[in-house]
């Protein structure tokens, strides 16, 4: 049995969806590779004193069960003594995956751009639309796995919902980190970078916008520069069980447009291109 195990690494807060899921994909596929069973550990202990608890005003920090958002009989509560725990949120390349063309340290580093540390490449920046250079034999292999997921009913019906009321066939989405809580990383983000390369190719098109700052006070920010349709899925609540869930459906959301802009060296935007199952255009900026 494999386990997907990237939540053993997180002791104050359940990771983001794209890590969680990115980190499952790896499993469901080494577990294939294998003709072995997989499961995803899903116990956390949280602590109250995070900043990010503080900034969101979370007053419930009772944790949401798998089973609220996905159909599949998958999540454990212990890891037995006999199974291979997965914690990576790398997408691994696996031996059936190397071709003439391209190396297996280049195929990591093509799989996992998004985790520029440094490294002797930075294909984000050097590639922005480096997706496309992916083999196609890879994407259906990591899609299948992703697709085995099925989601509940009801956030299903929201997702449908939302995206019927509001988007349209010139609707691009856009994803942006600000990074406030890491002074770093807030470094990477300069404003003038997205909303040139909009008014250059998307002026017209109707926006999707996921930011991790205050939605509202970023749109009036952007539409200083920006003259475009900006439209947003509330996730604020105080209650991890519903901000999950809201971020669970801003997730596939931003999946359904033909063009997906993000923000480089976070892993959101590009799972959101995986989401659509490698169908969309993506572009780190």
């Amino acid at each position: 049995m494999y386990i997907a195990g990237r939540q053993l690494n997180y002791d104050y807060v359940m990771p983001g969806w794209a890590t969680i899921l990115r980190n499952l994909m790896t499993t469901i596929r080494t577990a294939k590779n294998n003709n072995a069973e997989y499961k995803i550990y899903w116990e956390r202990k949280v602590s109250k004193i995070l900043p990010r608890d503080n900034n969101n005003n979370i007053t419930d920090f009772t944790l949401p069960a798998f089973n609220i958002f996905f159909k599949n009989n998958i999540a454990i509560n212990y890891i037995p003594n006999d199974s291979n725990i997965i914690s990576t949120w790398n997408l691994n390349v696996f031996e059936e995956d190397i071709c003439e063309n391209f190396s297996k340290e280049y195929l990591h580093d093509l799989l996992n751009a998004c985790k520029y540390e440094g490294g002797k490449y930075n294909i984000q920046k050097q590639l922005p639309d480096y997706t496309n250079m992916i083999p196609i034999n890879i994407k259906e292999k990591y899609c299948e796995c992703l697709n085995e997921l099925e989601l509940n009913d009801d956030i299903l019906n929201s997702i449908n919902n939302f995206y019927n009321n509001n988007f349209d066939e010139t609707t691009i989405s856009l994803i942006i980190r600000t990074w406030p809580e890491d002074k770093n990383r807030a470094k990477m983000f300069i404003l003038d970078e997205f909303t040139s390369y909009i008014n250059k190719y998307y002026k017209k098109n109707k926006i999707f916008i996921s930011v991790d700052t205050d939605p509202n006070l970023f749109i009036d920010l952007f539409k200083q520069k920006c003259s475009n349709n900006i439209f947003f899925y509330n996730t604020y609540d105080t209650n991890y069980i519903d901000i999950y869930k809201k971020a669970l459906i801003n997730l596939y959301l931003a999946s359904k447009t033909y063009v997906i802009i993000g923000s480089r060296h976070s892993n959101y935007p590009e799972f959101c291109w995986w989401l659509s199952n490698c169908k969309s255009k993506f572009i780190a900026i």
